[in-house]
């Protein structure tokens, strides 16, 4: 740039030199330095001329000063700022230049404002802003040639106030806040409540209703004057729900917490059971099923009180032996409870012993072949344990036939009469062991295997070791039956109660909210499947995330994990004022739920401060169920939406900006937290074990019974219940 300016300079002057040079003219004249100050002064002074008059013309000698034209002008503000305040009084400077860069002294030239109105100049070329925001002042040496430097005013950030809702709100009943505040009386400032615009009146205040939804509501409201950026904002976190569980320091009681449904196909499916596979495990669908399968491998001689059957002078049978043949049972739900059919076809009773006819002893020894069936009705009762109990209250037994098979045909003849004392003792013991499968045995292999189902439910450690900087947790969740709820031929609903309990009653942070709750009256959404399914109300998961607030979990020092490139962060520490909470997720999110953390105190010390910054931040990440191998999986988003608001400085040296701490937190605090959260949703899956008390009185040849879920669809929210579909295969070894 400078070769080409020192290039067009020099040829400048050349020209200039050519243009001044009369050494062809008439006379001499002695050289007027003041006609131009650019002319070579290098030379001798020389004769240019005869005199004064142009030989040629007979006209006066030519004025030799360049006319110099504007080509640029160059404004600036002095001092020069990047944001003025009203009450600043930069001055105007502006040159104006040829266009080989003279600068043109006197050159006339006009100030203006842009846009009008934005500022105005004094007679001493000074600037008074009038409003804040952009503009320009202007300098034109022409019409069409003007240089122009911008500014920008702004006297401070608006302030906002909110007087309603408080931080950390919680509010029952209608759903709606109502939000109210104030902010300064400038016209041109404008209020935006959760990104909609509010009116404000003359005196700066305002005030809207928002609709409220279930767990913690973001209110963001943002004072806006056009100027300032970012704006000034403020948010509040307000915890809506219809209702609120109360919560001591030791406990909390959940009442209908839990609904396990069992449809009539669970029950019976009406079909046989499949032949055990290659493994030699049978795995069987229904309960029914399992119970026919379980008959399949009993030993029903060990329901015979006493295999002695008759034991006379003249007459004396024993049985030896029975073989079940093929049973095919039957179980139908009804308004309390269950039926129970039993049929035995083709039972056997080995036998032995003799029987005097005429003085004639005949022996006994062979086989009796009968076809029995039973019946029993059964209401279901819960006790006081939470344990599941069946009533017999009614029951029938038939023999529908009986024949012997004897080696000696007397033997044969006197069984087969109708009404000969053989075979009313074998008519006795078939219905003694019919009445004990029917009345007792299967009653018992279903009430134990439904406490067996709920077992697993009565005792859930909820533990975290310490992992710095998160605390450590200690939690304990029981669930225990309440009530039974049939439906004719259709369903069983068993309802479930439960309790978090602390291991010592601790006192918690600050004031206890109580657990948000969606309405008692409300019924969980069910599927249209016909297998099993389990609703969980979502005040189960926040009862868990309030206990583990209640330890302090999410009162934190963080110091540690704050990086080493921030020097002016000495320590770091987080407190959450009220207990985070688990809601649906928004229609249209890929997520089933949504995790919220709000009123979270954040106080960053500067060493150089005496006290520390206060920021307040909120947190929400998404949150998925995932069935894995033998567990539910809680699935809790890596990054989280994190937003900060500074609240107050602790001195004299400027707090960071939120948006460095958003970015902070999400990389840092944000997946700590989510991680704790999601263990604590992680619940293992292993299979149902059914206690061998269930099946032994049948002395049968089985091993274990172990009930293995599946869950063929993922879980779904609605009406505050978690819907888990699954299907249960009980496999028999």
């Amino acid at each position: 740039m400078m070769t080409r300016l020192h290039f067009i300079i020099t040829i400048g002057l050349c020209l200039t030199v050519l243009a001044c040079d009369d050494s062809q003219s008439i006379g001499s004249a002695p050289l007027d330095m003041s006609t131009n100050s650019m002319a070579d002064t290098g030379h001798q002074p020389m004769d240019l001329g005869v005199g004064s008059q142009d030989v040629g013309t007979g006209q006066t000698d030519m004025d030799l000063t360049p006319t110099l034209i504007p080509a640029y002008v160059d404004v600036e503000l002095r001092p020069r700022r990047g944001i003025y305040r009203r009450s600043d009084r930069p001055a105007i400077e502006y040159v104006v230049y040829d266009r080989i860069g003279r600068i043109i002294a006197d050159a006339p030239v006009r100030l203006d404002i842009q846009p009008m109105g934005q500022a105005e100049i004094g007679e001493d070329e000074t600037i008074t802003f009038l409003l804040e925001g952009a503009g320009a002042v202007r300098a034109c040496a022409t019409p069409d040639l003007c240089g122009r430097a911008s500014f920008y005013v702004d006297d401070a950030a608006p302030s906002l106030e909110i007087i309603e809702p408080t931080r950390a709100a919680i509010l029952t009943g209608d759903p709606s806040i109502r939000v109210r505040g104030r902010t300064d009386t400038d016209p041109g400032i404008r209020v935006f409540i959760n990104d909609r615009p509010v009116m404000v009146d003359e005196m700066g205040e305002f005030e809207t209703e928002l609709r409220a939804e279930f767990g913690l509501n973001r209110i963001d409201v943002i004072a806006d004057d056009g100027v300032r950026r970012p704006a000034t904002r403020s948010v509040r976190e307000v915890l809506w729900a219809p209702t609120v569980i109360p919560a001591d320091d030791a406990e909390i009681a959940l009442d209908r917490v839990a609904i396990m449904r069992f449809h009539q196909a669970v029950i019976d499916r009406q079909e046989a059971p499949d032949p055990p596979g290659p493994d030699g495990v049978q795995r069987v669908p229904d309960l029914a099923g399992t119970a026919e399968a379980l008959l399949s491998r009993s030993n029903l001689m060990m329901l015979l009180d006493n295999p002695q059957i008759a034991d006379d002078d003249d007459f004396s049978m024993r049985i030896t032996n029975v073989d079940q043949g093929t049973p095919d049972v039957t179980i139908l739900l009804t308004d309390t409870g269950f039926e129970i059919f039993i049929r035995l076809e083709d039972l056997a009773f080995d036998t032995e012993g003799f029987i005097d006819v005429a003085g004639e002893s005949f022996s006994l020894v062979g086989r009796v072949l009968l076809t029995v069936a039973g019946f029993a009705s059964a209401e279901m009762r819960i006790d006081d344990q939470g344990i599941p109990g069946l009533i017999v209250d009614d029951f029938g037994l038939a023999v529908e036939s009986l024949s012997g098979e004897f080696n000696d045909s007397t033997a044969q003849a006197v069984v087969d009469t109708v009404g000969s004392i053989a075979r009313r003792v074998l008519n006795s013991a078939a219905d003694e062991l019919v009445r004990d499968l029917v009345a007792d045995e299967l009653p018992n292999f279903i009430e134990l295997g439904l406490d067996d189902v709920i077992e697993p439910l009565r005792d859930i450690s909820l533990n975290l070791s310490p992992d710095p900087p998160l605390a450590g947790i200690e939690l304990n969740l029981s669930l225990n039956a309440q009530e039974p709820i049939f439906a004719r031929r259709d369903r069983l609903e068993l309802i479930l109660g439960g309790t978090v309990r602390q291991p010592m009653a601790v006192q918690a942070p600050h004031p206890h909210p109580g657990i948000p709750d969606f309405p008692p009256e409300a019924d969980p959404v069910w599927p249209p499947n016909r297998g099993i399914s389990m609703a969980i109300r979502l005040s189960l998961f926040n009862s868990v995330l309030s206990s583990a607030w209640h330890q302090g979990a999410f009162s934190i020092d963080l110091s540690e994990i704050v990086p080493d490139g921030f020097p002016q962060i000495s320590g770091l520490t987080m407190d959450a004022r009220i207990p985070p909470v688990i809601v649906p997720a928004q229609p249209g999110s890929p997520n089933l739920m949504e995790l919220q953390f709000g009123e979270i105190d954040l106080f960053v010390q500067n060493p150089l401060n005496a006290s520390p910054d206060h920021y307040v931040m909120s947190l929400r990440a998404g949150v998925g169920l995932e069935f894995a191998a033998g567990e539910i999986e809680g699935i809790v988003d890596e990054v989280p939406d994190v937003r900060f608001e500074l609240l107050s400085e602790g001195g004299e040296f400027p707090a960071l900006d939120p948006a460095l701490f958003s970015a902070l937190l999400q990389a840092q605090i944000g997946p700590e937290l989510n991680e704790a959260v999601a263990e604590l949703l992680t619940v293992d899956l292993d299979g149902i074990v059914v206690e061998a008390d269930a099946f032994s009185p049948l002395n049968s040849d089985i091993e274990t019974i172990t009930i293995q879920p599946t869950f063929p669809s993922p879980p779904r929210i609605q009406n505050g219940w978690l819907i888990i579909e699954a299907t249960a295969v009980t496999e028999i070894r």
